[in-house]
């Protein structure tokens, strides 16, 4: 039974994290079909369930309605069976949060703007892209220590 229903595009960073979490914890997640950004998110249905109209987001069969893909994943994490996605004790639930975060920070939001300007959807700037991309390696040259010293995290 699908645990809620998961409004986002096919192709959103946020949702596909989101959709991994369910996967590698064996929650069932029903992805809605046919969302367009800029379209569903702005009708009047959305917004009386989700009022700042972002996305990804969660509704439940309960009724509980989820934004923000941390708080999402979180959620799905926590509904999975004999995971630890979510660490065990105190000390690894931190760990996570300080993983996660640190994804956000150090690696998805960079990333996402020295791809931008690669692309050429976003105008280059030399300056922000030397700025961003030895920052982005540095951050990256991170993940080979996290087994060794984090062995409740998972490796995917």
């Amino acid at each position: 039974m699908s645990v809620g229903k998961l409004y986002t595009t096919a192709t959103q960073n946020q949702g596909l994290r989101i959709r991994a979490v369910a996967a590698f914890g064996g929650v069932q997640l029903e992805t809605v079909e046919g969302f367009e950004s800029n379209v569903t998110n702005k009708s009047a249905e959305y917004l009386a369930k989700f009022p700042l109209g972002k996305y990804p987001a969660l509704e439940t069969p309960s009724g509980l309605h989820l934004t923000e893909t941390i708080a999402i994943a979180r959620y799905v994490a926590g509904l999975a069976k004999n995971s630890l996605l979510l660490g065990s004790t105190p000390e690894e639930e931190a760990q996570v949060d300080q993983w996660v975060s640190f994804g956000d920070t150090e690696l998805f939001a960079p990333g996402r703007i020295v791809a931008g300007l690669l692309s050429g959807n976003v105008p280059y700037n030399k300056v922000v892209n030397r700025y961003l991309l030895p920052r982005a390696h540095r951050s990256c040259d991170q993940f080979p220590r996290v087994p060794p010293r984090y062995p409740h995290i998972p490796r995917l």
